[in-house]
C-alpha cells in the first residue's frame, strides 16, 4: 500500500487517555418470582393456586389466572406488572 503524503499524516502520534469506563445496567427481573412463577405453572399443573404476592405498592392474597410477557392476571380481574413483584409465595 502507499504512504501517504506528509500532509496528510497525523503529526499527533501520542496515546489518548480520554475513555471513559462504562456501564450498562439492564432492567433485571427478580428471577426467584420467575422460578416461583414456572414452577406454579409446570409442577401444579394449573395456574389456579392460592398465592400471596407482594409487589412495592400492595400484598395481594389471590389466585393466579394467567401469565402474560409482563404481567399476570389475578382471579380479581387486577394486572399485575411482573417487574413490580417483589415477592410470590404459594399458600397451601
Amino acid at each position: 500500500m502507499n504512504s501517504l503524503p506528509n500532509i496528510y499524516q497525523s503529526t499527533n502520534r501520542s496515546y489518548k487517555r480520554n475513555n471513559k469506563e462504562m456501564c450498562i445496567v439492564e432492567e433485571q427481573i427478580n428471577n426467584n418470582v420467575e422460578d416461583t412463577l414456572r414452577s406454579i405453572h409446570t409442577g401444579l399443573g394449573d395456574y389456579n393456586t392460592r398465592v400471596l404476592i407482594e409487589t412495592e405498592d400492595n400484598v395481594y392474597d389471590t389466585k393466579i389466572i394467567s401469565k402474560g410477557n409482563k404481567e399476570i392476571l389475578t382471579e380479581n380481574n387486577k394486572l399485575i406488572p411482573i417487574n413490580k413483584i417483589v415477592d410470590i409465595k404459594i399458600k397451601k
